[in-house]
């Protein structure tokens, strides 16, 4: 296996060649020969022009041009896109002239200033170079530069992907209703409710939640039996339903009572299919009425009027007590204002028929092969004397009511295919004509070019009998004889999703498919409605903006680059930039026992990522190009709730906690292996200081290690011995606790905080933990000595994060709260009884927050919720933006926030003063800022203004208690004495999810409506 593939193999260490040690020959990990080294430079060269071309216009024809020194590049452009092909052999000559054919970071920006005219963006090519320099080795090598190009080009395809996966909710949901034959139309009401109509003649309108509302049964036949019904057709804005039959008649019926008000009678042949238009520009008045026949011909009725049309024909004399109009008349009466139109079209019975207005063309299909799909105006320009009795209409038969007309060549365009066309459909965002046949294959057309088809689908392995298309996300589903469905990329033409008659479990022949943008559902009829609903991540709202496709859980700053780092429970991270909330890059986890991320940590230097796994994978990645660096195995299966990176006197690890019950402690030498790396064994043998539950937290400061577990209990170690030197436990402070009884507690703690400050302190707190539905603790982690306890919240604080200096506190709840405390000079030396002063505290998201991030050199904070958001704040809860918003924001451009706020605030009179503490770095903080210095936290700083619009929140709602917060109680408490791995998700199972936003709108006056819906049937 070459390194190559070693390199984009899943589920395997990314390992590329790097230069061992600086200067003599080059001695990559893993044996590299000189055609390896070609064919990676090979398809890198291949691969560069398809991902980039769409940001770069070079050449791909002149090999030796290079860019001129007056090139201009664009501010924002990132230096991997100003990479040409061309430029690629000359990059690799420069590496190859290297010291160990190598560059230092001199040489590096040197070689790139000359070779790809980047003059002025030094302090790009320098973070381009650290972005490739994971292990801060100080020089990078051609086989690493060429790795991590095209391992972010791969990451960016794979993202890609996964952008457009499609899933379903599995199996269907049988719908009972008033049916009792096969469905022939299925189509939906402004408001998203759907009507389904059966060949029986009964039409069904059904709620929102999918019940059956109204029902009515079509007018009975001469015989006393129902008549058939061929298809419907819904006149919305007339208030109008439209129903063909075999008795060779076009019915109207009112939407709001079915009542019948009108029929059209004597079509020249049965009609099969039907549609409707109106036109939106004349106020729906002009109207368009297509019938596609047995015959192969297209009846066109052109009303400029409909309203008038419809009083016209209502004056007919009734038959079967509804009023009756001749179709014949249109042609003699100039009063109704209608024109009418008999198109022969096919050799064939028409088997469906569209009208796409944005093409102002209607669209007709059948099984002739000479005419399979035909595109035409509904006037057309044909003379009025060709009329015929013979072509395409099916031969010689008797005078017709409506004569038939032929069209000229030029005034329509034919499509042929070879077996004919069973359906077709029209993506108006990218002009693209769909049709599906008999030979299971899904053509896909231009409009105005009818030779050959833009592209063809295969998949299938039974007729085509209904595409749809789904133009607002480029989507196009399809439905097989054999009630096969597929979901296809209309961009890629690639097939996202095959969903089998065995999962989705319809019954009977689907015989009629429609999709419902509003309630983004796919209903398939047969002999009763199904509905098949586009799955959504659990807890999932489509109204909020979503940065994942999963609920998040964790989110990391990396100060060096100025990134924001989020994780998924779907295995997926993304890298943001701080700076404008762009999404830089996506990559996935590609854990080899499947699972998602529970927790992730970025080292001290910003460059190398670690993420825990639900099936107790550990990883280290760089997360610039998604390039997995080492895989760390702890011997077991057991999910890993946390994980972070250390340093002790000089001596870098990786300490891994979760459900094994103990700590995982990794040596951490910066180095790709290929191997798995395996836990230190004197950590793994101290058996008898193990916590006895699930291990949910691991907290660091100095020297000193504390770790939680699900039964209360706090182990504080000393990372220099490997030994505890306190135990806690918030049990033994339980006495009088709100909601305490007897032996039923949730006496898990969630997170757990050294005050970095105050760890060398004996008499101050240096320990904060949370637990007890909502309790915050401070402990003195050498005396084990509680100084301080206060109730924060009425339900579990899920995360909590501190500023630099230990001055402010921020806690975020399992119903998405957030809450800010001064805590400056709380318990510093004696024990205290009362609360902090409280700054603010606002309704952040509407479920629980997994992670907080506060942001010292800008003084605002991150949250990452499991409602799959994270959210830049202010102290003061002025929301900046969410990550994966349309707009971007500038940290330095107070006008470029979001301007909604939260309808849950409260502010406290101290936060402006606060804000100031510790002394934020810079209003703008230098690119150049080491990471080393932005974690120093002690010394003095210059006091510069900071991001706090205290006047922005003049107005807002003051609470005077977090108990005016609409926050419902939680029921999940849990035994002491119980497994932890039985109650995974007990701290975000809480009884209700409430936003506590009190509108305007829950003061009105409601009635109740009386239900004239009718149910028997």
């Amino acid at each position: 296996m070459t390194a190559v593939k070693g390199v984009v193999g899943a589920g395997r260490p990314r390992t590329v060649g790097s230069a061992s040690r600086r200067g003599g020959k080059h001695q990559p990990l893993g044996s590299i020969e000189q055609d390896e080294d070609e064919e990676r430079s090979r398809v890198l060269k291949t691969k560069l022009p398809l991902s980039l071309s769409l940001k770069q216009a070079w050449s791909t024809t002149s090999q030796d041009a290079s860019p001129t020194a007056d090139m201009k590049f664009d501010e924002f452009q990132k230096i991997e896109d100003c990479i040409h092909r061309h430029n690629l052999e000359k990059i690799r000559r420069r590496f190859e002239e290297g010291d160990g054919h190598a560059l230092d970071l001199g040489e590096f920006t040197a070689a790139f200033e000359e070779l790809l005219g980047v003059k002025g963006r030094r302090e790009q090519v320098k973070a381009f170079f650290e972005k490739i320099d994971y292990n801060s080795q100080g020089f990078i090598d051609w086989n690493g530069f060429c790795s991590h190009i095209y391992l972010e080009l791969h990451e960016q395809d794979d993202a890609k992907v996964r952008s457009k996966e499609v899933k379903f909710v599995t199996p269907a949901n049988q719908l009972s209703g008033p049916h009792k034959d096969s469905l022939c139309r299925i189509s939906h009401m402004n408001d998203g409710c759907l009507a389904s109509c059966s060949q029986d003649g009964v039409v069904c309108f059904w709620s929102q939640d999918y019940r059956p509302r109204r029902k009515r049964l079509a007018e009975i036949g001469q015989l006393g039996k129902p008549k058939w019904v061929t298809d419907m057709a819904l006149c919305i804005n007339q208030s109008k339903l439209m129903l063909t039959t075999g008795d060779c008649e076009i019915q109207f019926y009112e939407l709001a009572n079915f009542e019948p008000y009108c029929q059209l009678r004597k079509l020249e042949s049965i009609p099969l299919r039907a549609c409707f238009w109106s036109n939106a520009a004349t106020g729906h008045q002009e109207c368009i009425i297509f019938i596609g026949d047995k015959q192969g011909c297209v009846t066109v009725i052109i009303a400029p009027n409909i309203y008038e049309a419809f009083k016209y024909w209502k004056l007919g004399s009734k038959a079967e007590g509804i009023p009756t109009y001749q179709l014949e008349r249109l042609l003699e009466d100039t009063d109704a204002g209608c024109k009418i139109f008999r198109w022969s079209l096919h050799s064939e019975l028409v088997c469906e028929i569209h009208y796409f207005s944005e093409l102002n063309s209607f669209a007709s299909c059948s099984s002739d092969s000479q005419a399979s799909l035909v595109l035409a105006s509904p006037s057309g320009s044909t003379p009025p004397d060709l009329l015929t009795s013979t072509g395409y209409g099916g031969g010689s038969r008797l005078r017709a009511t409506v004569p038939t007309k032929c069209r000229i060549s030029d005034d329509h365009k034919v499509f042929k295919v070879s077996k004919g066309v069973s359906t077709v459909d029209f993506c108006p965002s990218s002009t693209l004509v769909v049709t599906g046949s008999v030979d299971e294959l899904i053509r896909i057309w231009n409009p105005f070019l009818t030779s050959k088809p833009v592209a063809t689908l295969a998949g299938h392995g039974s007729p085509l009998f209904s595409v749809i298309v789904d133009s607002g996300n480029n989507r196009l589903f399809s439905l097989s004889s054999n009630n096969t469905l597929k979901v296809w990329d209309l961009v890629d033409y690639n097939c996202l999703c095959t969903l089998l008659p065995t999962s989705h479990k319809c019954t009977g022949i689907v015989e009629a498919a429609y999709y419902n943008p509003v309630s983004r559902a796919l209903a398939l009829g047969g002999d009763q409605l199904a509905i098949l609903r586009l799955q959504e991540a659990p807890g999932v709202s489509t109204s909020v903006i979503q940065s994942h496709k999963g609920g998040l859980v964790g989110v990391q700053y990396t100060p060096y680059f100025k990134y924001i780092v989020t994780a998924c429970d779907k295995a997926v991270m993304k890298v943001w930039d701080l700076m404008t909330g762009a999404c830089l890059f996506e990559f996935s986890a590609d854990f080899k026992r499947g699972g998602g991320i529970t927790a992730i940590d970025i080292d001290e230097s910003g460059r190398r990522l670690v993420g825990g796994g639900e099936k107790g994978e550990i990883k280290l990645w760089n997360f610039n190009n998604g390039q997995c660096i080492q895989v760390l195995d702890k011997g077991n299966n057991a999910e890993v709730t946390d994980v972070k990176f250390v340093t002790v006197n000089k001596n870098r690890y990786i300490v891994a906690v979760g459900w094994d019950k103990r700590v995982n402690l990794f040596a951490d030498t910066g180095e790709s292996l290929s191997q798995m790396q395996r836990p230190i064994e004197a950590w793994i043998s101290a058996t008898e200081y193990r916590h006895k539950e699930d291990i949910l937290c691991v907290a660091f400061g100095s020297q000193f290690m504390a770790t939680s577990s699900y039964d209360g209990k706090i182990i504080v170690w000393s990372m220099v011995s490997g030994r505890p030197i306190s135990k806690l436990n918030v049990l033994d402070y339980n006495t009088g606790h709100l909601g305490a009884h007897e032996g039923l507690v949730d006496a898990s703690v969630h997170k757990v905080l050294f005050l970095q400050t105050r760890i060398k302190s004996e008499e101050a707190a240096s320990l904060v933990a949370t637990s007890l539905q909502g309790c915050v603790y401070f402990w003195n982690h050498r005396t084990a000595a509680l100084m301080g306890k206060f109730s924060a919240l009425t339900n579990t604080i899920s995360s909590m994060a501190l500023d630099g200096s230990d001055s402010i506190l921020i806690a975020g709840g399992i119903e998405g709260t957030l809450i800010v405390w001064a805590i400056k000079d709380y318990c510093t030396c004696k024990e205290n009884t009362s609360s902090p002063q409280k700054l603010a505290h606002w309704k952040a998201h509407n479920r629980e927050i997994t992670s907080i991030k506060f942001i010292d050199n800008w003084n605002i904070l991150v949250t990452a919720s499991s409602e799959s958001s994270a959210k830049l704040w202010t102290l003061n809860g002025t929301p900046i933006g969410t990550f994966g918003q349309t707009m971007r924001w500038s940290l330095t451009a107070h006008t470029s926030y979001q301007q909604s706020l939260p309808h849950t605030l409260f502010i406290g009179q101290g936060l402006s003063e606060v804000t100031a503490l510790p002394p934020p770095v810079g209003l703008h903080p230098s690119s150049t800022t080491s990471p080393t210095a932005s974690k120093q936290h002690h010394g003095a700083a210059p006091n510069v203004p900071v991001i706090n619009d205290l006047e922005d929140n003049e107005g807002l709602e003051v609470l005077d208690d977090l108990s005016d917060m609409a926050v419902p109680q939680t029921n999940d408490t849990i035994r002491t004495g119980s497994v932890g791995k039985r109650l995974r998700h007990l701290r975000s199972a809480a009884a209700g999810v409430s936003n506590g936003r009190h509108g305007v709108y829950s003061s009105l006056p409601c009635q109740a409506l009386q239900d004239t819906s009718r149910t028997n049937y």
